[in-house]
């Protein structure tokens, strides 16, 4: 909310004037975002680009106009490095980076592909907006904002984001070029953060004129008041139960859905500080975002690679775990689940209340045979202690 709006109004005032302040508020912005998040990699570059390139275009000629890309290659300077670097620092491995660039611009370009992408774009689109009138209104304020001010460089400056993110990362293949060069799936979607949304929204509202046959045209004012009525009455409500259950409470509470916390409180009340849970993946999720008192096994299974991941990480066992108490049976044998309860040596587990039991509860039994008691049931989890939580 913050950077970004930053990065466009400094990069574009570098493309128009090239004054030394606005090059190094931009700089700092992008380091900024890259410490707030991994996404700046992407974002930043992309924002810094196209209001940069956008403003000089309209600015300038000749060398002055090189002299202010060659600013804007700068300020991105930080996020290429950092994005260079990760690829290609230990222990990931250099001939491991190349060969998924390799296969993963060839998958670009294989239009069969294109139909059964591991990211789709407007899957993207969908997850950020949403669907209905609400998201109707997001899209064409993006598309179609710089068609409501009169002034060339601003016009070009707001068309440079849609191109960037429509015609750049959403084109076909290239989230799937992302994920196959740096696992970006977990990211690909906050691409669509270099749109400044509200700033759209508010001008397509605000300085388009609706013109009825016949009549003069109506008012910005009536635009807006119509807009925000019709998207009050036919929007998601907040506290809506297609809203993941969402309710207003008083003092304010974590945005997760109430059966996860409920199971990670569960959770956490059964281990000792400092202690390991481990749960389904939205479970483990819950858990690492309510505390650090506990560690939880498995809160994305993005975390599952990377660099940081080797040997005594036991990946693997994390999996295989968390897809056990997910389910309740052991996808890749009762050994493997065994195997990684014992590495990973949890203090409080929490088996899904709807799994098998009985005779087909086979993870329960792998679980009490590993030295596990069972500690209370309710709606969401079946909970299981360490019977020697010192061993």
């Amino acid at each position: 909310m913050l950077v970004v709006p930053m990065l466009w109004h400094h990069a574009a005032a570098l493309g128009r004037t090239g004054r030394r302040k606005h090059l190094s508020a931009t700089v700092l912005g992008v380091v900024a975002g890259l410490g707030l998040t991994s996404t700046a990699v992407l974002v930043a570059p992309a924002v810094v680009a196209a209001a940069t390139t956008a403003t000089a275009v309209h600015a300038t000629t000749g060398r002055a106009r090189r002299a202010r890309l060659g600013c804007c290659l700068v300020a991105t300077l930080p996020a290429l490095v950092v994005g260079v670097g990760t690829l290609l620092s230990e222990p990931q491995r250099l001939d491991d980076s190349v060969g998924a660039l390799t296969s993963g611009v060839v998958a670009a370009f294989d239009p069969l592909r294109w139909l059964d992408s591991g990211t789709e774009p407007i899957g993207v689109v969908r997850m950020v907006f949403g669907d209905g009138l609400g998201a109707l209104l997001a899209v064409a304020s993006a598309l179609l904002a710089w068609a409501t001010v009169g002034d060339r460089s601003t016009r070009l400056l707001l068309l440079a984001g849609p191109v960037a993110v429509f015609v750049g990362f959403l084109a076909p293949g290239v989230l799937d070029v992302l994920n196959e060069v740096g696992e970006a799936d977990a990211i690909a979607w906050r691409t669509i953060w270099i749109l400044p949304i509200p700033a759209l929204v508010g001008l397509m509202l605000t300085q388009a004129r609706l013109v009825l046959p016949g009549r003069s045209p109506v008012p910005s004012f009536a635009v807006v008041v119509a807009v925000l009525l019709v998207l009050a009455l036919s929007g998601t409500s907040i506290t809506s139960s297609a809203n993941r259950g969402t309710r207003l409470v008083w003092p304010p509470a974590v945005d997760l859905p109430h059966p996860d916390l409920d199971g990670a409180r569960g959770l956490v009340d059964r281990a000792p500080a400092g202690g390991r849970v481990a749960g389904p993946e939205d479970i483990d999720f819950a858990v690492s975002v309510l505390t650090s008192r506990v560690k939880s096994t498995n809160p994305r299974s993005s975390y599952l690679r990377g660099r940081h991941v080797d040997g005594a990480f036991r990946a693997t066992e994390r999996r295989t775990l968390s897809h056990a108490l997910e389910h309740g049976w052991a996808e890749w044998g009762i050994d493997a689940v065994a195997d990684a309860l014992d590495g990973l040596r949890p203090d409080a587990v929490c088996l899904r209340a709807e799994s098998p039991i009985g005779d087909r509860g086979e993870v329960a039994k792998v679980l009490v045979d590993a030295g596990y008691r069972p500690d209370g049931t309710d709606i969401v989890c079946r909970y299981f202690v360490r019977s020697d939580p010192s061993g």
